[in-house]
């Protein structure tokens, strides 16, 4: 602590901390008034922001910077977050404010957080750190494409939709309380002007954060107008709270069905305009939904419609109650039920999405347990017998291919089983170097000769260019992989005919492919194949080996190489596998 180098700066920051904790602590005090609590919460984030940058700017080296710009990155993504919630809350948008919206609302901030907190691994939120200036202590953070999506972006969206719903709420009452909506519209400024100057790098200092300072200056205004001007128990909003704000229709019909009072939610729904005022025949409204009008007018206490328009179907449930000495009229409660409906069919694709992953679960544990267990029941029964002294050299020799060849399923299944693994947790990176393309189809075709030769099946090879043509750049392993699996695959699901692999050149691009004349997929399961753990054939007694993990590796290897993998399959007749990446020759020269 004691090479720590404090300077204005830093103080400029103990002050804002300081300032930011006070009003947290008398926003506190009075959490019974609306929005208080929220400010509470908001100043002191503010607060610990501002405190992590006192040391931040105080640090003698970069990595010590880097270090509590980390720390401080919990206040810098959370502030922007509370003070949108602050500002929900102050405008009267409560039903918005649930625990399930503010988890949805943190999952961002929670990434861009991890990202920070990880960035030397990938340098996806700062990209690089300019020397220590030494007048003033500070570094400029370089950043990258996470800092302007996931904070930039975010935190602007965030502004500009707490800043629209603070403007328009003000904007109502700015006549009556000039002095308190002033204060409210020149705390809304702030973390704009600040922001904006950091971001375009227009800095009174390089590298001076202002907002955290800004967030402070909010708060002091904030609290001016909530708990010093006594704004918000002043606002005179019985009606806006009572009506105006809900979000189910409202209307008020007489015995005689003319519209008594309507608030802005029904004018929605039902399309009534401003200038139609109240006392006007609901019946007589031809323009209304037909449906939405005949239900507002029979006389069932409750039904549920669909109707249909511009946007889509929409669901609204209606409710009507007979108002106390006043025969004939009656309050209507009309509900746009839209979004529950959906949300209650997302459920039901949720829940068949939730059996078909545990059923491919189950077939995956199931397959492995076949695709290991079976080979090592083999193996073990084989070493016993070759065990025995009678023993021909004939058969144990054959016996020892059989070891072999159950030993490399088992092999060949953890492999799949890693390597679909390493690609989920990105740890799979391309690496492209200088291959003979030629020289790969005539290394897999050697490879692949002999099980073709024991299927009696014919294996051809295509190869569109020239040994000088066929050397390009791209990543060798990931080729061979994908080849590899594919082949793998036809040869396995082909019983008489043929195997054609190889490439094609057309117009700047290669086709990778591989074709055949197997069993073929049904069209049902060619959407399925590409996924984890599915095979054609799910059964534990299906005629073919493997876990169902090859498609998806060749699914990942070719998107990795620059393509995107295309099946054509007919029941019967075989099937094509193909993707198409941009040729690169290692020797620049043009091809007809």
């Amino acid at each position: 602590m004691s090479d720590y180098s404090f300077t204005l700066i830093s103080l400029l920051f103990l002050v804002s901390a300081g300032v930011s904790f006070f009003v947290a602590y008398i926003a506190w005090q009075k959490r019974r008034v609306r929005g208080a609590a929220e400010l509470s919460r908001l100043m002191l984030s503010a607060g610990y922001w501002a405190f992590c940058i006192i040391f931040e700017t105080a640090s003698p080296t970069i990595e010590a910077k880097i270090l509590w710009s980390k720390i401080s990155y919990l206040g810098a993504l959370s502030t922007p977050l509370l003070y949108t919630f602050f500002i929900f809350r102050f405008v009267g948008k409560d039903n918005f404010l649930t625990k399930t919206r503010y988890v949805l609302f943190s999952i961002f901030p929670s990434v861009v957080l991890f990202l920070a907190w990880t960035n030397e691994h990938h340098n996806l939120v700062w990209t690089g750190f300019a020397p220590i200036d030494p007048d003033t202590n500070l570094t400029q953070y370089f950043h990258g494409i996470a800092f302007w999506i996931g904070y930039a972006g975010y935190i602007y969206v965030l502004f500009a939709v707490a800043t629209f719903y603070l403007l328009r709420f003000t904007a109502g009452h700015m006549f009556a309380f000039k002095l308190q909506t002033s204060a409210i519209f020149a705390a809304s400024l702030c973390p704009w002007i600040a922001s904006l100057f950091y971001l375009t790098g227009f800095n009174i200092v390089p590298g001076f954060d202002l907002v955290p300072l800004s967030i402070m200056l909010s708060g002091l205004f904030f609290a001016s107008a909530i708990i010093g001007m006594r704004f918000l128990d002043l606002v005179p909003v019985a009606r806006e709270r009572l009506l105006e704000s809900i979000r189910e229709g409202i209307i008020v019909l007489d015995q005689f069905n003319r519209i008594q009072d309507i608030n802005r939610s029904a004018r929605i729904h039902t399309g009534i305009g401003n200038g139609e005022l109240s006392g006007m025949y609901l019946d007589k409204m031809s323009h209304i939904d037909a449906k939405i009008r005949n239900a507002l007018l029979e006389d069932s206490p409750k039904v549920t419609i669909e109707t249909y328009g511009e946007e889509g179907v929409k669901y609204y449930s209606i409710e009507k109650q007979y108002i106390d000495n006043y025969p004939g009229s009656r309050l209507v409660i009309l509900k746009d039920e839209t979004s529950d409906v959906a949300r209650e069919k997302e459920m039901i694709v949720t829940a068949s999405r939730a059996l078909e992953s545990d059923r491919l679960k189950s077939s995956f544990l199931a397959n492995l347990s076949h695709e290991i267990r079976t080979p090592l029941n083999v193996i073990t029964g084989f070493l016993d017998v070759l065990k025995s002294d009678d023993l021909q050299n004939d058969e144990r020799e054959v016996y020892m291919d059989l070891l072999k060849e159950n030993s490399e399923r088992i092999l060949g299944t953890l492999n799949d089983i890693i390597e679909i693994s390493k690609i989920e947790a990105g740890q799979v990176k391309l690496e492209k170097s200088q291959i003979n393309l030629n020289e790969i189809m005539d290394y897999l075709e050697k490879l692949f000769e002999k099980q073709a030769r024991d299927k009696d099946l014919n294996l051809f090879c295509s190869k569109a260019l020239s040994s000088k043509e066929s050397l390009i750049y791209t990543d060798r392993i990931k080729l061979v992989s994908v080849y590899s699996n594919l082949l793998k695959n036809s040869i396995k699901y082909t019983n008489s005919g043929s195997v054609t692999f190889g490439y094609e050149y057309s117009m700047g691009s290669l086709t990778f492919f591989v074709e055949d004349t197997g069993i073929g997929i049904e069209p049902q399961q060619q959407e399925m194949v590409f996924n984890r753990f599915v095979q054609a054939e799910h059964s534990i007694n299906r005629p073919y080996e493997g876990a169902g993990l090859g498609l998806s590796i060749v699914k990942a290897y070719a998107s990795m190489l620059g393509g995107s993998i295309e099946l054509w399959s007919k029941p019967g007749s075989g099937s094509r596998f193909w993707f198409l990446v941009p040729y690169e020759p290692v020797l620049p020269e043009k091809l007809g």
